[in-house]
C-alpha cells in the first residue's frame, strides 16, 4: 500500500526553504539578537533544504553541521552546500538519536522542527550533545491558549506534530530535560512595530507534484485561517 503524503513530504516536494514561521526575515533577526561567533560549533537540526544552513555559514563562518531526517530534504541541502563549495557538513540523522558525542556543540539552531519529534527524546539528545552553558535557539509551533482535544487532533492530523503545546508547556518540557533557563520570545520582540513579515512560502513546483500534495497545501491554508487567533509560535532561547 502506498504511503500517504505528509506535510513534511509536501515541503520537500515544493522545495520550500524557509517554511518556518517568520521565514528568512526572522532567521536574520534572531542572529542579530543572538549572534553566533566565528568557529563556534553549531548544529542545525532539521535543516530542510539547507537554506538556513547556507545563510548561517555565510553570515557567521561557524563550524556548522546540518542534519535532517527526510531523504529528499537532505538531497536538496547537500546540493545547496555543494554550490557553496561544501564548507560545512550535511548529513541524514534523527533528532531523537543524534550521532554525535556528548558536548559536541556550543549551539543548536532549530526552526520549526522539535514539535515533529518525540519531544522528550529530542530534548534529551539536545542536552546531551551541547557543551556546558551551550544553548538552543528554537522556533516552535505554540498555541496562545489551551485548546480542546478535538482541535489538537485536527492540527496533528495535518502537520504530523507529536503534540500541540502552549508556551508554558514548552518551557516545562525544557526544564524537565534539565535545561537551566528558558525564555519564550514573541515575533514582536525581534521587529519594530512598523515592520511586517511575509508569511507566504516560496513555492517551487517540482516534477513530482501531485494532487495529494496540492490538497495538503489547500488544507494548510484553511488551517491557518481557522486557527489564526490560536495557533502561533515562539522563539525559545534555552540555556543548558
Amino acid at each position: 500500500m502506498e504511503e500517504k503524503t505528509t506535510y513534511l513530504d509536501f515541503l520537500a516536494k515544493m522545495g520550500i526553504g524557509n517554511a518556518h514561521p517568520g521565514g528568512r526575515a526572522l532567521t536574520e533577526a534572531i542572529l542579530t539578537k543572538f549572534p553566533i561567533s566565528k568557529g563556534e560549533k553549531v548544529l542545525d537540526v532539521g535543516c530542510g533544504t539547507g537554506e538556513t544552513s547556507a545563510y548561517l555559514f555565510e553570515k557567521t563562518k561557524c563550524d556548522l553541521t546540518a542534519i535532517d531526517l527526510h531523504p529528499k530534504m537532505i538531497e536538496q541541502a547537500k546540493a545547496r552546500a555543494r554550490q557553496h563549495g561544501d564548507p560545512y557538513q550535511v548529513m541524514q540523522a534523527n533528532a531523537e538519536a543524534l550521532p554525535f558525542s556528548d558536548g559536541s556543540f556550543h549551539r543548536i539552531f532549530s526552526e520549526s522542527v522539535t514539535a515533529f519529534t518525540h519531544i522528550p527524546k529530542a530534548l534529551k539528545e539536545y542536552y546531551r550533545v551541547l557543551s556546558p552553558q551551550g544553548s538552543i535557539t528554537a522556533i516552535e509551533m505554540t498555541t496562545e491558549q489551551k485548546i480542546s482535544p478535538l482541535e489538537i487532533e485536527d492540527i496533528k492530523s495535518l502537520y504530523g506534530v507529536s503534540q500541540v503545546l502552549t508556551e508554558r508547556e514548552w518551557c516545562e518540557y525544557f526544564y524537565k530535560a534539565n535545561f537551566s533557563e528558558v525564555i519564550g520570545y514573541k515575533e514582536e520582540d525581534f521587529f519594530n512595530s512598523d515592520q511586517t513579515l511575509n508569511y507566504e512560502m516560496p513555492l517551487k513546483f517540482t516534477s513530482d507534484l501531485d494532487q495529494e500534495t496540492i490538497e495538503i497545501w489547500i488544507h494548510h491554508l484553511e488551517m491557518m485561517d481557522k486557527y489564526r487567533d490560536i495557533l502561533s509560535y515562539r522563539i525559545y532561547q534555552v540555556t543548558k
